[in-house]
């Protein structure tokens, strides 16, 4: 019923998201770029705590670097869980 983006917000020093209702638009519109890095479009979104930019995660394994020393540190696993 929602849709919600996720990545870093550096004016908060922490990982942060939005969410909105899945037929609608975010109450503020995502600016979208092209990133030469990994060659396709993304999105920057507003944090709802300090209103500073943050890039939209679109896959966990793109979270390699951590963002607060900047160290290739960080890896992806994924985890099955059963209920």
């Amino acid at each position: 019923m929602f849709e919600e983006a996720s990545g870093y917000c550096p004016k908060c020093a922490k990982c942060v998201s939005v969410t909105w209702k899945r037929d609608t638009k975010p109450k503020t519109a995502p600016v979208r770029f092209w990133d030469t890095i990994v060659g396709r479009v993304r999105e920057i979104f507003r944090c709802k705590t300090c209103e500073g930019p943050f890039v939209k995660i679109e896959q966990i394994e793109e979270m390699k670097h951590c963002p607060k020393c900047g160290k290739e540190s960080l890896k992806a696993k994924r985890t099955i869980m059963y209920d």
